[in-house]
Formats: C-alpha cells, structure tokens, sequence
C-alpha cells in the first residue's frame, strides 16, 4: 500500500547556497533579536512565531498570520503582497521572498530573473518552502481535510471521511494513495467522532 503523502518540487533555474550576513533569532516572548550588518524596521518586540534571512533582508511571520520585511529591498523583497494575512511560513532568497499560505498556495515577491517567484502550477497542496539564492523549494503534502488527496479541503472530502472513521480496512481500498490519518482532524492521533465537529468546520471555510 503507497503511502505517497508528500512531493519536493524545485524550481532550479540556477542552484546555490544562501548566505546571509545578518542573522536572527526569535527569543522566547515572541521578540525578535538581531545581530550583524543590517538595519532593524519596525516594531519587533512582540508576536512573532518565526524568522527567515535571505542575502540582505530580513522576515519575521507573527502569530495574525502577517509578514513583517526589511531590509535590503532593491528588487521589492520587503514588500510583502495584499493582503498580508493568513501566512503560515516564510523563506527568503537572495532577493526574492516566498510566503505560504494557510490553504497551501506559495505567494512570491521580489527579483524574478530566474523565475523563482513563478509558483509551479497547480500552486496548491504545499506544506513547507524553502529559498535559496535563486530558486526555491516546495513540499507539497495533503492537509488534514483532504480525504481524497486533490490538495482541497471541500464537499468532495465528505465520502472520504466517513470511509476513514469506519476504519482503514474502508478507507484504504478506495483511496490507496492518500493517508487516512488526514481525517484526524483535531490532531489528537486519532481518527473517531471527536473529529466530526472540526471537519464541518473546515468545510464551511471552505
């Protein structure tokens, strides 16, 4: 039985090492500390849940789900797209930014002469990304919520959620390529009525 949950994509235009010269740490009251040759911008003091450097700027993602940048912003790497909302994880490149979303899609900024801010279609289903100087990395995986591995959460999950609280002897069969534990929506390791409530929800967003 495959239990193919996750693919690496690289836009590999040109591959090289990410170096920054300025680095910096998130404390553990949610402040961001900083060291080396670079210019502190904005409020950083407070309600941030991770950093990311590229060559010579600087990005900090808060707990609202919005990007904080700067830094060096020759080719527009600081500033971050409308609307800045629902970011879920940050990496920077050389000059160029990526942010991804909470429903899985890659948003890109910045310096673009190697495409590396041209998302690979279908930009959906990612899970992490990663930057280097000029090219990018992507995971994609199938969040929880989606039940029949389209990289969506919507009304055609239904049938495989009801299949996966009856078990992996009902869920497995029809769907051999997807991860059952998709339906432990509640993350509790388990998949059971509990989880019932969450899934709605997520439907509904949707």
């Amino acid at each position: 039985m495959r239990r193919a949950i996750a693919t690496l994509l690289c836009g590999c235009a040109v591959v090289g090492l990410l170096t920054a010269e300025t680095a910096w740490a998130q404390d553990g009251h949610g402040s961001i500390v900083g060291w080396g040759d670079q210019i502190v911008g904005g409020d950083l003091s407070s309600g941030f849940v991770a950093v990311a450097a590229g060559d010579h700027h600087s990005l900090g993602l808060k707990d609202d789900g919005s990007i904080v940048a700067w830094g060096d912003n020759l080719a527009g790497q600081c500033d971050v797209p409308e609307p800045n909302t629902d970011f879920v994880a940050i990496a920077g490149g050389g000059t160029h930014t990526l942010g991804l979303k909470a429903d899985g899609t890659i948003v890109a900024w910045g310096a673009n002469s190697y495409g590396q801010c041209d998302a690979p279609a279908p930009n959906t289903g990612f899970v992490a990304i990663a930057a280097g100087d000029s090219h990018n990395l992507g995971l994609k995986g199938y969040p929880r919520g989606d039940l029949n591995c389209d990289g969506l959460i919507n009304g055609f999950d239904i049938d495989g959620f009801v299949l996966a609280l009856q078990g992996p002897d009902y869920y497995d069969p029809v769907y051999p390529d997807c991860e059952r534990m998709n339906a432990d929506i509640n993350a509790d390791g388990v998949v059971n009525g509990f989880d019932i409530d969450a899934f709605v929800e997520l439907i509904i967003e949707d």
